[in-house]
């Protein structure tokens, strides 16, 4: 930051983030410690305290888990530096990797991709759409890699109000547990937690399904319109991948019908047991339609999640009819 003369004060806010572009990387012991550890020096030289993640010490390191998170993380917001001359400022983030579990096997060749990223803030306008509701405030500035905060409450009658959806994402119900199956026919598992059945359309969509981060196995499972299986992806899906009907064509099949729908499934696998599926959800996936595959974000957005949209966008209510 450099003022405009020696004699003139000038004041410039900035926002501090981490950007996690790809983090393959998993739990490998059963009390799920962490893996990664994110340790983040402020410009003062002490360690920056970082909200929404989780404090851990392991290995002798302190720092905060960022194991299977691929999102962006605020660091520090509304940052501000003040000079009248010029003036620098350094951060520093390290991850350290920190397997206490004698076996390494699962974490081998995996990756970590992130950027500390250190920019100017710029107010990015976001549109609250009632959908057919009702809201007092239209409109708000936010900043990319901050959070949200207050987010308004609309209204509408005979419905209720289950929250704002900020991506074009078809899976609102994906945010809860799925529903448990003891199905070992078509899951060839013991047990499983899989979604309800997802409508798709390959013949003029493409979708991106993105970030299963689990210690556990998904697979997708595609149906016809009669809801009779009809083929299923291969191994396990993790980080990305892109479905279309080429998605399923060199995968286990039962027939050639057109795919109408489809369900994925985090399953447990051998040495598992029940106990290790208690509590899991589905908060981590993403569906989304298009070509390319953006940052997660979950389907609700609230007050304490990032704003992962670099430019003005919508943010719509979805409603349950009562």
């Amino acid at each position: 930051l450099k003022a405009n003369t020696g004699n003139n004060s000038a004041t410039n806010t900035y926002n501090v983030y981490l950007k996690i572009n790809t983090n393959t990387f998993e739990y490998t012991t059963s009390n799920n410690t962490a893996e990664l550890v994110l340790k983040v020096t402020n410009p003062s030289g002490n360690t920056q305290t970082i909200s929404g993640l989780t404090q851990v010490t392991s290995g002798g390191i302190t720092g905060y888990d960022i194991t299977n998170k691929v999102s962006i993380i605020p660091i520090a917001t509304d940052y501000t530096i003040t000079t009248t001359s010029t003036k620098t400022d350094t951060w520093t983030a390290q991850v350290y990797f920190v397997n206490l579990n004698s076996d390494q096997e699962a974490n081998t060749s995996k990756t970590f991709n992130a950027e500390l990223v250190i920019e100017k803030r710029e107010p990015v306008t976001v549109t609250f759409d009632a959908n057919g509701g009702s809201v007092s405030q239209t409109s708000k500035e936010v900043t990319y890699g901050t959070y949200y905060e207050d987010l308004p409450t609309p209204t509408k009658s005979g419905a209720t109000f289950l929250g704002w959806n900020g991506k074009n994402m078809i899976l609102d119900f994906i945010n809860g547990k799925g529903i448990r199956t003891t199905d070992g026919t078509i899951y060839n598992t013991a047990y499983s937690v899989v979604t309800n059945f997802i409508e798709v359309d390959f013949s003029t969509k493409t979708y991106y399904l993105s970030y299963l981060m689990s210690n556990l196995y998904c697979a997708i499972y595609a149906y016809n319109e009669d809801y009779e299986f009809v083929s299923r992806t291969s191994g396990s899906i993790r980080n990305r991948i892109m479905l279309d009907n080429n998605s399923f064509m060199n995968s286990t099949s039962v027939s050639n019908d057109p795919i109408k729908y489809i369900r994925v499934t985090q399953y447990v696998v051998s040495g598992q047991t029940r106990d290790n599926i208690d509590g899991l959800d589905f908060s981590v996936i993403q569906l989304e339609e298009g070509t390319t595959a953006t940052l997660y974000e979950p389907y609700y957005v609230t007050s304490d999640v990032a704003v992962t949209q670099e430019s003005d966008h919508t943010l719509t209510a979805v409603w349950q009819e009562n």
